[in-house]
């Protein structure tokens, strides 16, 4: 599951969608760009995951499976 931050998050925004992945036994891997940053949730249980639980999240854009 990829999490994209939105434009001008802030350090908070991300340090919460990371704090929700970890509270949920899953990983992350951290993916800083020019102008986005996105959080890429890691687990075998992702599949299954309502998308809405990071989407509700300050500071996200979108979240999408992958």
């Amino acid at each position: 599951m990829i999490v994209e931050m939105k434009i001008g998050h802030t350090n908070e925004d991300v340090r919460r969608v990371a704090e929700r992945a970890r509270d949920m036994g899953l990983g992350i891997q951290m993916n800083y760009g020019t102008n986005k940053t996105v959080v890429a949730i890691l687990g075998s249980t992702t599949g299954q995951l309502p998308t809405d639980i990071f989407a509700v999240l300050p500071g996200v854009e979108r979240v999408v499976r992958i």
